[in-house]
């Protein structure tokens, strides 16, 4: 399977989204002028193609090729529930944030921006001292 081609080489990966990471930042601020508020997805959109051609190059250079013969249901549901186990903590991390807001909207105003400011500073402790972890087994 392909995800595990890349298992165990977090340069690639990490150096991936950095690099994603760094395009969609210097895109944004070229095309903001020109397409205002679009300008964001516009350079996600670019940043989420380079990565995956980035990633597919990775796989490639490693020998790995795509053969549908060789998939059993097994093999696929295995790598399914690996994938869906290093996912589940982001999707409680956004659950959670998004019921926290709305509780914090219902104290008063400008309780939400903090808790937001606040929630944003966290996730990016977290985001950059674990994210990468749940994600490279």
């Amino acid at each position: 399977m392909a995800p595990r081609a890349v298992r165990g080489r977090f340069v690639v990966i990490g150096g991936g989204y950095l690099v994603a990471g760094a395009t969609s930042i210097a895109l944004f601020l070229i095309l903001e002028a020109a397409l205002g508020i679009n300008a964001v997805s516009v350079a996600l959109a670019a940043s989420g193609a380079l990565v995956a051609a980035l990633f597919a190059a990775a796989l490639l250079r490693t020998g790995w090729r795509p053969h549908l013969t060789q998939l059993s249901s097994t093999a696929v549901v295995s790598e399914a529930g690996q994938l869906i186990a290093g996912s589940v903590i982001f999707l409680a991390a956004n659950v959670g944030y998004v019921i926290c807001v709305a509780v914090a909207s219902r104290d008063g105003a400008g309780e939400a921006t903090l808790y937001a400011y606040a929630y944003l500073a966290a996730a990016m402790l977290v985001g950059v001292t674990t994210a990468s972890f749940a994600m490279v087994p």
